[in-house]
C-alpha cells in the first residue's frame, strides 16, 4: 500500500480539496454526513476530542485542549467496541497524541494491547516521520503520522488502510 494524505482542521471549509484523499473531523463540529457533501470520494475519519459520544468515532485526540492523557482511555476504548459500528466492521480505534503523551496512553489503554486493539496517530508537526520502532512501538502500531500544520489545517501521512472506514 502506497501511503497517502489526510488533512484535518476545525474549520473544515478551510481545508483545500487537492492533495488529499482522506479528512479527519471532529464529531462535536461536523456530522459525516456534512462532511461527505465537503469532500464527495474521500475517506471520512472522526475524531472524538470530548470523550463523550463513543458510537461515533474512529479516533481519540490526546492532546492538551482535548482528552487529557491521564483519562481512563481503557473505558473509551472498551464503549467503542461495545457501540461502534466500526468496531462490528472490524475496526480498531486510533489514538492521536503527540511524541510525548505516547507512555501514558499505553498506560491508560490497560488491558488493550497496542497493534492488536488499538493503533496510534502520532503528532510531530515538525515535519519528521518516525518509524514505530524509533518511537518504541511494535512495527504495526503506527498508523499515521501528523507531520505539518498549515494556518488552516494540519496534514498527516498515513501508513496503511487498515483502520480506514470507507477507504
Amino acid at each position: 500500500m502506497t501511503n497517502r494524505t489526510m488533512y484535518d482542521s476545525e474549520n473544515l471549509s478551510r481545508v483545500p480539496h487537492t492533495g488529499a484523499t482522506m479528512i479527519a473531523y471532529y464529531v462535536d463540529l461536523y456530522s459525516d454526513g456534512r462532511v461527505a457533501q465537503l469532500f464527495p470520494g474521500w475517506s471520512r475519519i472522526p475524531i472524538n476530542r470530548t470523550g463523550i459520544n463513543t458510537r461515533n468515532w474512529r479516533v481519540l485526540d490526546v492532546e492538551t485542549g482535548a482528552i487529557s492523557p491521564s483519562t481512563d482511555l481503557e473505558t473509551l476504548i472498551t464503549e467503542f467496541n461495545e457501540t461502534s459500528p466500526f468496531y462490528k466492521g472490524g475496526g480498531r480505534p486510533i489514538v492521536y497524541s503527540d511524541r510525548s503523551n505516547i507512555p501514558d496512553v499505553r498506560v491508560k489503554t490497560g488491558k488493550y494491547i497496542l497493534g492488536r486493539d488499538y493503533y496510534i496517530w502520532v503528532a510531530t508537526l515538525d515535519g519528521t516521520v518516525p518509524t514505530a520502532e524509533s518511537l518504541g512501538l511494535p512495527s504495526n502500531a503506527l498508523v499515521a503520522c501528523q507531520n505539518k500544520a498549515f494556518p488552516a489545517y494540519d496534514s498527516s501521512v498515513v501508513f496503511g488502510d487498515q483502520w480506514v472506514p470507507n477507504a
